[in-house]
């Protein structure tokens, strides 16, 4: 078992330098031997910004080599909230207005 706090300070510090535009929101939970990473853009997102977030999920699975990741993305394009299972890594402020 990981320690939560562990799985996530090693999700956030491989964020770093690997979020796109595109990002919606990310959440990390673990599972017996898996921890599961998903990530949730919006319609404009393309293989760049998708590559940059499997660039993290190596990272963060690189720290716990006894277990298997498993990347799920999500591309959606309404603003509604998804109901995913997982702690909450990073979340865009959809209602902040654009300039």
């Amino acid at each position: 078992m990981i320690d939560k706090k562990d799985l996530l300070l090693s999700a956030m510090r491989a964020l770093l330098d690997n979020i796109p535009s595109t990002l919606r929101f990310c959440k990390i939970t673990e599972e017996p031997n898996n921890i599961i990473f998903t990530c949730v853009f919006n319609e404009n997102a393309n293989e760049e910004d998708i590559e940059l977030l499997r660039c993290a999920g190596t990272e963060i699975i690189a720290n716990y080599n006894e277990h298997l990741i498993e990347e799920i993305i999500i591309i959606n394009n309404q603003t509604k909230p998804i109901d995913i299972k997982g702690d909450l890594i990073y979340k865009i402020n959809e209602n902040m207005p654009k300039h």
